[in-house]
């Protein structure tokens, strides 16, 4: 049977094959493309003559013209095999672009246009996505949902804004840190403030909105000197001590000065206040200890308190040990860390949320987010301080810097930023901003037709409200540099990205319908158990990349959300709770699952994969009853396995517990559910609406049922040609479809 896994293996053949250098004497026809370029350029034109105006063709043909620059740029420089790739796709583009303008002006095919944002307007939060007034190409305007994209981060995307613009991007970020705006103490550098003043005026002038870095990461080394005590030596970027107050002074009064002197254009909406937010290995921070002996006091009371939680025997607060520096993998089964993980996740948000508020103090107008890099599932990570949970809602927005859900390296195995993505979406039900998205690398691998836009569709049905991708740069080097192989080498990737972005935006009022379908199922993440249980991360990955591909809504909670009472409201609908590797459980979260399972009106029901779910408590304490002993709970346990096995136990499991598709795609080599392939079906205005994306290596036959056994039929929404209604489905590798059935 096809299954996730034998994928992988079949994507790196794949990958093999395609990344292997096409060959250095392969011979370009720079003419020829030239002259194909220029005929497409006269067909376009004589589309919008004919009043047939199309989104898609206008933003293609401007990324041909550049791309062929782009090409005779790189073959002088000897780039090979980058401008071989370079050729291959631009012939690719142009050959399939001018087939379908000729179909649009013989009438066999209809223009599509995708709208823009009104660019005297911006965007406010509407529950967990943004909306503002958008126009379409004949003159209509309306507010609704809306999808920013776009790129980052340094000047080749501030020379580039207006080209972009004409792309139909209306989003990017820029950065500037303290070191960039100091030149020296008291030496405000004016000249770089002003010049990224007049980069707002023209990019607010070309409909684009600016989302800028404060990169606190770029400390000064002169105030290092100055306050040798502001140093902490943490890991990650961020290098300095949290708490001094004359280091908060000082950044405070940058970011504020910064904000207010940049503030010239409304466009510039949006404040990242720290990239890749880690910390981490402070053994140089000298508040940390007092905080922490703060923070036990607080919770405890009395040392004697702590003790009889801990089954320890410290004489005082300073014999607890602390954790500047963290300890070698895997962890012994210390109570301490347990206090000391939460503890340097509240301290590092409380520190974020200060920033953020020091934004809103400035421009109150200003939505503020974070850099949040996914550190979730394993022990060294949750000893960073970078909580999902509490960094997303120390900020206005929920802010990442992730890759793809498909990518080179992973395809589908684990689908661990998809994970990623349902943790905050739920957890904090604020917009998804991405301001670092990494859909594609630098190097010299080739990339599978697809990847990009098959990995940029599905973070926005996870919740990604906005995008600017890493990175618009090409160096003026001849070889060597860190921008070779990305983007502006990439025609075809570059063009999956711009057409995604359109096709979300287009879409986005259908997007939200898929995000928001009920969910009947959910998976917890426990901080606690990727602490204490170094296999973990492996357990709740599977699991949840399983779950994904069974065409059944399955979300991500966290432990916070149940202790906090949140659960049920967010999701009414939630019938079965799974528990993937949970060897450990918070007394207060096991209890509080007690009590909804108990509860008739809700009665939820507990599935485990592997063994001894909840038998520890997060002091790594052997609880009396576990879940699978527990009368109040209905419980299932089931093996981890291979993604098969799983797969065939978790539906056995759901089945019995009432859970069935409504919806079934179904693989007609087999007769059987699709494997390797994400589905997802919602209700929109009493209509069926679905996504498929083929996340396996060959094209599979298929076709959607009922819960009868009824074939439905498919009309797809994302080709940019006419489309019918269709009962069988071709879908190739990574294809990616939007429609609806019926």
């Amino acid at each position: 049977m096809r299954r996730f896994s034998v994928y992988c293996l079949a994507f790196w053949a794949c990958i093999f094959i395609s990344s292997y250098p096409l060959s250095a004497d392969v011979k370009i026809d720079q003419k020829k493309l030239a002259e194909k370029a220029k005929a497409l350029r006269k067909l376009e034109g004589q589309l919008t003559q004919a009043g047939k105006f199309d989104s898609y063709a206008d933003m293609r043909v401007k990324l041909i013209f550049r791309f062929l620059d782009y090409l005779n740029h790189d073959i002088v420089n000897h780039r090979e095999p980058l401008t071989n790739y370079e050729a291959r796709d631009l012939n690719r583009m142009i050959d399939a672009e001018t087939q379908r303008v000729k179909d649009i002006l013989a009438g066999r095919c209809q223009p599509v246009v995708s709208p823009r944002r009104v660019t005297d307007d911006v965007p406010v939060i509407v529950g967990s996505h943004l909306e503002q007034k958008v126009k379409y190409p004949d003159g209509k305007i309306e507010k609704r949902p809306v999808f920013l994209f776009g790129f980052g981060h340094f000047g080749k995307v501030q020379q580039d804004i207006e080209f972009l613009a004409g792309l139909g991007c209306n989003f990017c970020q820029v950065e500037l840190g303290p070191y960039h705006v100091w030149k020296g103490k008291n030496k405000w550098n004016s000249e770089v403030i002003n010049r990224y003043a007049q980069f707002i005026k023209r990019a607010d002038k070309a409909g684009v909105l600016v989302d800028l870095l404060l990169s606190p990461h770029y400390f000064p080394k002169w105030q290092y000197k100055e306050h040798p005590d502001w140093l902490a030596h943490s890991g990650g970027f961020n290098k300095f001590s949290l708490n001094r107050p004359g280091l908060r002074k000082f950044l405070k009064e940058t970011f504020q000065r910064e904000i207010k002197e940049l503030s010239v254009s409304k466009n510039f909406r949006t404040v990242c206040v720290m990239n890749e937010p880690v910390f981490f290995n402070g053994w140089g921070d000298p508040d940390t200890r007092r905080l922490w002996e703060k923070y036990l006091q607080n919770k405890y009371g009395s040392i004697d308190e702590l003790n009889e939680r801990w089954e320890t025997d410290y004489k005082g607060w300073g014999n607890v040990p602390d954790y500047k520096t963290t300890p070698y993998v895997p962890f012994k089964p210390e109570p301490a860390l347990y206090d000391w993980m939460k503890f340097n996740d509240m301290r590092f948000a409380n520190f974020i949320k200060w920033i953020s508020d020091c934004v809103h103090q400035t421009k109150t107008n200003k939505l503020t987010h974070a850099k949040e890099m996914g550190r979730e599932f394993t022990q060294y990570d949750v000893m960073q301080g970078a909580n999902v949970y509490l960094i997303s809602r120390a900020t206005d927005m929920a802010g990442n810097d992730w890759g793809c859900i498909v990518s080179e390296n992973d395809m589908a195995v684990d689908m661990q930023f998809a994970l990623g993505y349902s943790i905050m979406h739920l957890a904090t039900e604020r917009p998804i901003v991405n301001t670092e998205n990494h859909l594609i690398r630098g190097g010299t691998s080739d990339y599978p037709q697809n990847i990009v836009r098959a990995s940029f569709w599905l973070q926005a049905i996870y919740g990604l409200d906005a995008s600017a991708a890493w990175s618009w740069e090409k160096w003026d080097k001849p070889k060597g540099d860190w921008t070779l192989g990305m983007w502006l080498y990439r025609p075809q990737a570059t063009e999956e990205y711009v057409r995604t972005g359109m096709d979300i935006m287009r879409l986005m009022p259908d997007i939200l319908a898929l995000r928001n379908a009920p969910c009947r199922v959910a998976i917890l993440h426990s901080r606690t158990s990727a602490l204490r249980n170094p296999k973990y991360g492996k357990y709740i990955k599977r699991t949840y990349s399983v779950l994904q591909e069974m065409g059944i809504r399955a979300d991500a909670i966290t432990e916070q959300m149940i202790t906090n009472h949140e659960l049920m409201k967010k999701l009414p609908d939630l019938k079965v709770l799974i528990l993937a590797g949970t060897t450990y459980l918070p007394d207060d979260v096991y209890n509080n699952i007690r009590i909804l399972a108990a509860n008739t009106g809700v009665g939820l029901k507990i599935v485990g994969v592997g063994r001894n779910i909840g038998k520890f408590n997060e002091f790594a304490q052997k609880r009396e009853v576990e879940i699978a002993n527990d009368t109040a709970i209905i419980y299932r346990q089931i093996k981890f396995g291979s993604r098969d096995d799983l797969w065939k136990r978790l539906d056995i499991a759901l089945r019995n517990f009432g859970i069935t598709r409504k919806f079934v795609l179904i693989d007609e080599s087999d007769n059987q559910p699709v494997r390797g392939v994400f589905y997802r079906t919602a209700i929109k205005n009493g209509k069926v609406i679905a996504t498929i994306v083929n996340l396996t290596n060959k094209s599979i036959v298929c076709h959607w049922t009922d819960s009868s056994g009824k074939k439905l039929a498919f009309t797809d929404k994302l080709s940019l040609r006419n489309q019918s209604a269709k009962i069988r489905l071709n879908i190739k590798p990574l294809d990616v479809f939007f429609g609806g059935i019926k």
